[in-house]
């Protein structure tokens, strides 16, 4: 999953990708996110809009959110 921040000069910033262990489901993680979005940004708070959101290009967010 790709996870963007918008930067102080207005680009979009990717974080780091992380390794997530094989034996770990996506809707796992997903759901642990979505229960625990304060650890999503390390000094930030986040509203989660929606989980498989379809975009206009066809195809799904797993979680879209937005840094408050």
């Amino acid at each position: 999953m790709r996870i963007f921040k918008i930067s102080d000069d207005d680009r979009l910033v990717e974080y780091a990708e992380q390794d997530f262990k094989s034996e770990n489901l996506e809707e796992g993680l997903e759901s642990w996110l979505e229960n625990n979005p304060h650890c999503l940004l390390e000094d930030g708070k986040v509203l989660i809009i929606g989980r498989q959101v379809t975009t206009n290009l066809g195809s799904e967010l797993d979680l879209l959110v937005i840094e408050l």
